[in-house]
């Protein structure tokens, strides 16, 4: 407890009554009263308190009342912190006032930072769901490569695809023998005369500027012209040709080739427009004694050939197949084309083959167009797409050469599975549209294209209430089966 120094010196005695009363304190926030103020007489400069202690230890009756009624009061000392702010300066030899310029400077800065970054990104974007349908399908349709008008029988448009693949091989020469062989080549025959597919026969005659005749060993549809930006292109087709009889002589470089048939019949018109040009020289015309394999070493090599040609043509299918076409299953047909051995050297004898393989395609949006019009009600010819081309099979019974080498069967395709079929919005014209317009005329533009079930919009900066003035600066979001597809 703390002891007050004037209690220390107090002269012991007697206590009367008065005195044992308990000294207040006074606190801090006590006004403290002058004897004056409080109306008490003054005292001499020398209280007769101070004279006790000073050694004459006697204090008058008077005197010893006052001072046993009164005490010096002690203010309590107030607490001094540990440090003025006063007494330090600011960073900066105090200029706080410029601090805060910097602070508002600063700040400004930011602000049209902020700003210009969000102008930066400025733009728009239009998210939308195209119509959408689900259709099933199980049927089987005719087929055609040209449909020139409409008719009343439903007809699924194909186009057909050749390929042709090369491979050789070397065996053991077992003998000698006398040999014929006629030369060969490949050749385009072109249709210059009309629109109309023209079909040659197996064995037609094709004759070179000297007389030389060639046959090819299988009846061929020469396709129609047709009209690219108003100029008329021959249509035309890839085949082999042989030569009509052995011997070196029918070995010759690159050629045109006319129709002799058309001229005996006379059909001048189309002697002068169907014509043949050579794709690569005729080779192989030979008579002679040349080394020849075994029979059943020829059979094996030519067996093997014919495998890896196949292979390598269906390879060659996956990655020659046109973008955005299907091949149309059990339409294919693969022919070969073995050359005679050819010897090497006295003991080996090369072996060649070609392959060629012809299959038909369909193109996958004109197959939805077509089953869009044979499922959809009120379907009025828009263009649509697949979500999913695997969805729906497509294939054939019978290949296309067993169709056009008999007249009595049609060739035809048949459809099956479930086909989701997505309008295409055509969402170059959707930008031009939306160009500098307001946010409020948002909905009223999107009714123009009335296969879009749903559409929203969002732009940037949110401050903005109008479409950008660029096409670039408008994205183009479609809901396609659930999935977000950027446009």
């Amino acid at each position: 407890m703390q002891r007050h120094t004037f209690h220390d010196i107090r002269p012991k005695g007697k206590r009367t009554e008065k005195s044992s009363r308990p000294v207040r304190v006074p606190k801090k926030n006590d006004t403290v009263l002058s004897r004056e103020e409080k109306g008490l007489p003054i005292a001499s400069s020398e209280p007769d308190f101070f004279s006790y202690v000073r050694g004459d230890g006697s204090v008058s009756g008077s005197k010893k009342n006052i001072a046993e009624k009164t005490l010096p009061r002690v203010s309590p000392r107030s607490r001094k912190p540990l440090f003025d702010p006063k007494e330090f300066t600011p960073v900066g030899g105090g200029a706080r006032k410029g601090g805060s310029i910097l602070w508002w400077i600063g700040t400004g800065i930011v602000i049209v930072l902020v700003i210009v970054l969000l102008g930066m990104f400025s733009g728009a974007t239009v998210t939308m769901t195209p119509r959408q349908e689900t259709v099933f399908i199980d049927n089987t349709f005719a087929a055609a490569e040209e449909i020139e008008e409409e008719g009343t029988q439903p007809v699924v448009p194909y186009q057909t695809m050749v390929l042709s693949v090369e491979k050789e091989r070397d065996v053991p020469a077992a003998g000698e023998e006398e040999v014929a062989y006629r030369a060969s080549g490949r050749i385009v025959v072109y249709n210059a005369y009309s629109g109309a597919d023209q079909r040659l026969v197996k064995r037609t005659r094709f004759e070179d500027s000297d007389g030389r005749v060639y046959r090819i060993d299988e009846s061929i549809v020469v396709p129609g012209m047709t009209e690219i930006d108003g100029e008329e292109i021959p249509g035309s087709i890839e085949v082999t040709v042989y030569a009509d009889e052995p011997g070196e002589e029918y070995n010759i470089g690159l050629s045109d080739f006319t129709v002799p048939g058309f001229r005996d019949s006379g059909l001048t018109e189309q002697y002068e427009h169907f014509y043949g040009r050579s794709k690569t020289p005729m080779e192989g015309g030979f008579t002679g004694v040349v080394k020849v394999p075994e029979e059943k070493d020829l059979v094996a090599a030519r067996a093997s050939l014919e495998l890896d040609i196949t292979q390598a043509l269906y390879e060659q299918l996956e990655t020659s197949l046109p973008e955005g076409y299907r091949a149309v299953d059990g339409s294919q047909h693969i022919r070969f084309e073995h050359g005679d051995p050819m010897e090497i050297d006295n003991t080996t004898v090369r072996l060649t083959s070609k392959g060629f393989l012809q299959i038909a395609i369909v193109d996958e949006r004109a197959l939805a167009h077509f089953i869009a019009q044979q499922n959809v009600l009120e379907y009025s010819g828009e263009d649509v797409f697949f979500l999913d081309s695997e969805d729906v099979s497509v294939s054939s019974g019978s290949s296309l050469i067993s169709s056009e080498e008999s007249d009595e069967e049609q060739f035809t395709i048949t459809l099956s599975g479930s086909a989701h079929i997505v309008w295409d919005i055509d969402t170059y014209a959707i930008r031009n549209d939306l160009l500098g317009v307001g946010r409020n005329m948002f909905d009223s533009e999107m009714r123009k294209y009335r296969d879009i079930t749903d559409a929203t919009a969002s732009i940037r900066p949110f401050w903005k209430s109008t479409f950008p003035e660029e096409p670039d600066d408008i994205h183009i979001v479609q809901i396609i089966g659930g999935e977000r597809v950027e446009k």
